[in-house]
C-alpha cells in the first residue's frame, strides 16, 4: 500500500486459477515465487522490483533458514526442496557456495516450509527437520514425524517459531 492506496509493482505474469504469490524476507529483499514465473525480489528500501538474480529455480513456497533461501516445489518437483548459496538468495549454482537441492524419497509432496534457525518441511504425510551442519552434507534432514502431515500449502502460517498447518486430524 501506498499512501492509503495500491501500487502495482509488476505485471503479465502466468499465475492463474489457484496459484498464489509466496514471500520471504532476505536481508533488505522481499522475494515472491508463484511456482510459474521466474521468482522477484523488490528492495525494501527503495521498492525497486526485478527478477531475482543468479537463475534461481521456479518454487511455489519460500522460507529463510539460517543464511539461505529455501524453496519447495523445485521446478515443478513436488519432492524436492532447494536452497540458495551461503548469505546469498541471488546464487543458485548446484554444489557451489553451499547451495543445493535434495530430493525427499518418502512422506508424499512438499507442502509447506517454516524458516528460523533450522528448517521444518511439511510434506502430505511427514514433517522433517533441517539442520544446518555445513560442509559436504549442508543441512542435515530427518523424519520428526511420519504420522502426521500437512494436507494443503495454503493451510501453512508461521509466527515466531511456531508453525501452524492443516493436517488429517484438523489444524
Amino acid at each position: 500500500a501506498n499512501s492509503g492506496g495500491w501500487s502495482a509493482i509488476g505485471t503479465n505474469y502466468s499465475l492463474q486459477g489457484e496459484g498464489r504469490w509466496r514471500f520471504a524476507q532476505f536481508g533488505g529483499l522481499a522475494i515472491a515465487t508463484n511456482g510459474v514465473d521466474p521468482m522477484q525480489k523488490i528492495d525494501l528500501t527503495t521498492f525497486a522490483t526485478a527478477a531475482l538474480g543468479g537463475s534461481p529455480p521456479r518454487f511455489t513456497m519460500l522460507a529463510v533458514v539460517k543464511d539461505f533461501l529455501v524453496g519447495g516445489v523445485y521446478d515443478g518437483d513436488v519432492n524436492t526442496i532447494g536452497w540458495s548459496g551461503l548469505n546469498d538468495a541471488e546464487f543458485w549454482t548446484t554444489a557451489q557456495r553451499q547451495a543445493d537441492k535434495n530430493i525427499l524419497a518418502a512422506g508424499g509432496a512438499v507442502t509447506g516450509i517454516l524458516g528460523g534457525e533450522y528448517g521444518t518441511i511439511l510434506q502430505r504425510n511427514r514433517i522433517t527437520r533441517m539442520d544446518y551442519v555445513g560442509g559436504n552434507v549442508i543441512f542435515q534432514i530427518n523424519e520428526t514425524s511420519s504420522n502426521i502431515g500437512c494436507v494443503s500449502m495454503h493451510s501453512v502460517a508461521q509466527w515466531g517459531n511456531l508453525g501452524f498447518f492443516l493436517s488429517d486430524s484438523g489444524f
